[in-house]
Order: structure tokens, then C-alpha cells, then sequence
């Protein structure tokens, strides 16, 4: 009776240890790192479009800046800014695409694969923990 009930003792410590090793899958640590991945992934996009327009800024000041500098050295005053006016609303029409683009750029570099490896994670976790319950399961007690 000593032996049976030691092997039942080290039964139900197997069992206990089996169980502790569930993985509690705090579904609320996931929802957060997703909320938290959102919220930075829209402020990435929002520095982003900011840094693509100065860029963008920045080189056609640097062209108008060229096109002044090139006028003044060849003494040319002929009141010609037509290509002026087309690089200025070619960069208009840029800036209505600034946003979309940050948006699909940030999303493909770092939301997707964060949450694809968060779904994986928990995929996992949940492919073990049915795997110890199983166990579990066909551990039989035994009858007293």
C-alpha cells in the first residue's frame, strides 16, 4: 500500500508540474502588445510622411534655388516659370500619396510580422498546452 501510494504521490507531482507548464496565455498581454503595435505603427507613419514631405520640400527648394542661381548667371529675365509651376504641382499631387505610402510601407515592415509572430505565439502555446492536457487525460487515476 506504501509503494502504491508513493507512485500515486509522484503521479499527482508529475501531473502538477504538467499543469504548471500550461500556458496561460494572457490574452490580455497579447491584446496589449497589438493595441500598443497600432498605436506606434500610426505614429511611425506620422513621422514618416512628415519626413517624406521636408525631403521632398527640401529638393525642390534645392531646384528652385538651382533654376534662380542658373537664371542669374545667364542674365536670362524672360518671366518663364511654367517648369517652376509644373515641379510645384507635381509635387502636390505627390503629397496626397505621402501618407497611403508610409502607411503600406510601415504596416509590411513591422505591423504584419509583429502580428503574425504574436498569432504564432499563440498557435504555439496553444499546441502545447493541448498536448499536456492530453497527457493528462490519458494518465489514468488511480482508483482508491
Amino acid at each position: 500500500m506504501t509503494e502504491r501510494l508513493k507512485g500515486d504521490d509522484r503521479l499527482l507531482d508529475r501531473l502538477q508540474s504538467l499543469t504548471g507548464e500550461l500556458h496561460q496565455d494572457d490574452g490580455q498581454s497579447r491584446d496589449a502588445i497589438a493595441e500598443r503595435t497600432r498605436k506606434l505603427s500610426a505614429k511611425l507613419e506620422t513621422f514618416l510622411s512628415e519626413e517624406i514631405r521636408c525631403r521632398l520640400d527640401r529638393t525642390f527648394l534645392e531646384r528652385r534655388l538651382e533654376v534662380i542661381s542658373s537664371s542669374a548667371h545667364a542674365h536670362v529675365s524672360d518671366g518663364d516659370d511654367s517648369p517652376e509651376r509644373s515641379m510645384e504641382a507635381d509635387l502636390n499631387s505627390l503629397y496626397s500619396e505621402i501618407q497611403a505610402v508610409a502607411h503600406m510601407s510601415v504596416q509590411q515592415s513591422f505591423v504584419v510580422p509583429i502580428m503574425a509572430r504574436l498569432e504564432l505565439k499563440q498557435k504555439l502555446n496553444q499546441a502545447h498546452s493541448e498536448a499536456v492536457l492530453d497527457h493528462v487525460r490519458a494518465t489514468k487515476a488511480v482508483p482508491f
